[in-house]
This record gives C-alpha cells, sequence and structure tokens, in this order.
C-alpha cells in the first residue's frame, strides 16, 4: 500500500520534483562557489531546499484540490501520511547526498573532500533536513499550500522584526544573540564526530520524527477535505 501511495506521488508530482530539483541544484552550485558561504551555512540552506521540495510538490495536490480524491481510494489517512513522510525521507537522503556531493565536486566550489566527506558534516546536513522537515510537515498536513506559505511568510516576518528591533536598539543588542547561536551550531557540528553524542543525536532525530508524524496523522484525520 505505501509503495503505490509513494508511487502515485511520484507520477502525479513529478513535474513539481523536477522544477523544485533543478533550482536546488543551481543555488546549491551558486554557494559551493562564493568563498564568504561557510560550509555549515551551505548545508543548512540545502537542507531548507531538501525539506521545501517535498512539501512544495504535496502542497500541489491542496492547490488543485486533489485531496478529496485520494482520500477516496482504499486507504488510511495514517497510509498516507506515513507514505508522504517515508517520500520526505527519501528526498532528504537523494538530497543532502547531492548536496554533499555536489560541494565537493564541484570545479569552481570551495569545499575539499576533507570538509565533506566526514561524520560530523554527514549528520550535521541530515539532521538539519530532518529538523526542518519534521516543522513543516504538520503545517501542509492541516492547512496544505497555505501552510507552507505560513511557514516563509513567517521567517519573512522574523526576519523584519530582527532587522527592526537591531534598528531601535542598536546592533549590539541582537549581535551577541546571533553570535551564541552561532557558537551553539558550531559545537553541535564539531560534538556529531563523538560516537556518543551522534548516537544520541540520531535518538532525538528519530523521536523527533516520529512526533511529527504522528502529529501530521491526527492534524490530517481533524480536516475537513
Amino acid at each position: 500500500m505505501l509503495r503505490n501511495l509513494i508511487r502515485k506521488d511520484l507520477i502525479l508530482s513529478r513535474k513539481a520534483f523536477l522544477w523544485t530539483g533543478l533550482p536546488f541544484l543551481v543555488y546549491a552550485a551558486i554557494m559551493a562557489s562564493e568563498p564568504s558561504v561557510h560550509l555549515r551555512e551551505y548545508l543548512v540552506l540545502s537542507a531548507i531546499l531538501c525539506a521545501l521540495m517535498p512539501v512544495s510538490a504535496f502542497g500541489r495536490e491542496d492547490k488543485f484540490k486533489a485531496a478529496p480524491l485520494t482520500c477516496s481510494l482504499p486507504v488510511t489517512r495514517r497510509a498516507m501520511v506515513q507514505a508522504r513522510y517515508a517520500l520526505a525521507a527519501g528526498c532528504g537522503v537523494i538530497g543532502t547526498a547531492g548536496a554533499l556531493a555536489l560541494a565537493m565536486l564541484w570545479p569552481w566550489g570551495h569545499f575539499t573532500a576533507a570538509d565533506v566527506l566526514n561524520l560530523p558534516t554527514i549528520l550535521f546536513a541530515l539532521s538539519a533536513v530532518v529538523v526542518i522537515a519534521s516543522l513543516l510537515m504538520p503545517l501542509v498536513f492541516r492547512f496544505g499550500l497555505f501552510g507552507l506559505i505560513w511557514f516563509l511568510v513567517g521567517t519573512q516576518v522574523l526576519g523584519v522584526a530582527v532587522t527592526l528591533a537591531a534598528t531601535l536598539t542598536g546592533p549590539g543588542t541582537v549581535r551577541p544573540v546571533f553570535r551564541g547561536l552561532g557558537r551553539l551550531v558550531a559545537g553541535l557540528h564539531v560534538r556529531l564526530g563523538d560516537p556518543v553524542t551522534a548516537a544520541v543525536a540520531v535518538a532525538g532525530l528519530a523521536v523527533l520524527a516520529a512526533v511529527s508524524m504522528q502529529v501530521s496523522v491526527v492534524l490530517s484525520e481533524r480536516r475537513d477535505l
């Protein structure tokens, strides 16, 4: 059942995956070519694109009002959610592998194989994809395409609020927050090289993904189509 649902989404959304996948490659190549872009910034931005790729494809179903047709099939909404999480996981793995390979092999890039081919970097990239997708997926299952739009608008509003706060109170009040977040992300990246920390991180990501999927099931079952 899950395989058929995944196959249906791949067939019906193949153009959406194509039109979101190609800009992903172009944008990743541009970032890899920019010397000022740090590897962690490249990985986080790539993770956002990896998460948006399947989510935007799922949102097309809401745009074309095709969800009632899918729900008319002899499948449960839980199975539909599980199939889409499985598809999102596949997109995340493939997208992360593509981003890492592009960072290493792009002729005009400034990342080396030693920067990319190590456990902390790979786990950091996958962690970013899982966290972002786990936050996005329930919004899409509850609100459809508007869930994705609200997420993007919310991040822009947050950026505007931070800019206004820096303008009104001075950059000195905002800069320490960003420096602290940067140190936190950098510390996590480094500590993922420790086997115990890596195991704890993987377990935490599994719990986060499971909770996100359960929330999506509940929201999907309560949503009126």
